[in-house]
């Protein structure tokens, strides 16, 4: 399916957007049919190094979280927007829903890569398909806070300053994943995810920015039904 290119749904489920809340103070706006309401979370402190970044990365057990999106394309002056919501449940679900302009939904689950838009859908095992199973397994190592594991397949580098703001940089060590993007780019305050720019080798980039972030909500069996592909 040409219209879903994987730099495109990487970009979004990627990163946690925040990390410094707790189960307690996610919560509900009541209705069985939306996901909880929003909390705002502000880091004042850098964490000192990747692997305290990480390990706060860790602690993440489920996320619901708004973003917008601009993709510049190379052979494009203005870029492309949209804008709507990301899912993650630990230990391996994660659905992204583009709301705007269009509608389309990537979920990752059971080993399994769904995606959809207004005119076709399409599901592919990720056992038979080594070359995307490292690519959505590294993004998953990377949102559950496993250094060693986004190490092998990334070099990290980290720098941060005494504003509370750090860049953490991705860089593909080799294939497959040098064959899709030359970098990433993470930009946060605290222990929270502001931004994501991804450099693609086709010589696209896709900037991604993070709000309304809840960290660690509590699901109910309504609210966990809304995490699957949308007929």
């Amino acid at each position: 399916m040409a219209r879903f290119r994987l730099a495109t749904w990487l970009l979004c489920i990627a990163l946690a957007p925040s990390l410094s809340a707790t189960a307690d103070d996610s919560r509900s706006d009541g209705d069985d049919n939306d996901v909880p309401a929003a909390v705002e979370h502000i880091g004042v402190q850098a964490p000192v190094d990747a692997a305290t970044l990480f390990a706060g990365f860790a602690t993440l057990e489920g996320l619901s979280v708004e973003f917008t999106e601009e993709k510049q394309l190379a052979l494009l002056a203005a870029p492309l927007t949209s804008s709507g919501h990301l899912y993650f449940v630990r230990p391996d679900t994660m659905l992204r829903r583009i709301e705007t302009p269009r509608s389309s939904q990537v979920l990752i689950a059971d080993n399994t890569l769904h995606m959809r838009d207004s005119t076709r859908s399409e599901s592919i095992e990720l056992s038979g398909r080594p070359d995307l199973a490292q690519f959505v397994e590294s993004l998953l190592w990377v949102i559950s806070g496993n250094e060693s594991a986004v190490s092998a397949v990334y070099a990290v580098t980290y720098t941060a300053a005494a504003d509370g703001t750090w860049t953490l940089t991705l860089t593909p060590r080799g294939e497959p994943l040098s064959h899709i993007v030359t970098r990433m780019e993470l930009d946060g305050v605290g222990f929270e995810v502001r931004e994501v720019r991804v450099f693609e080798t086709a010589g696209d980039t896709t900037t991604t920015r993070f709000t309304r972030a809840i960290v660690n909500p509590i699901w109910t069996d309504v609210q966990r039904q809304l995490l699957q592909i949308e007929e």
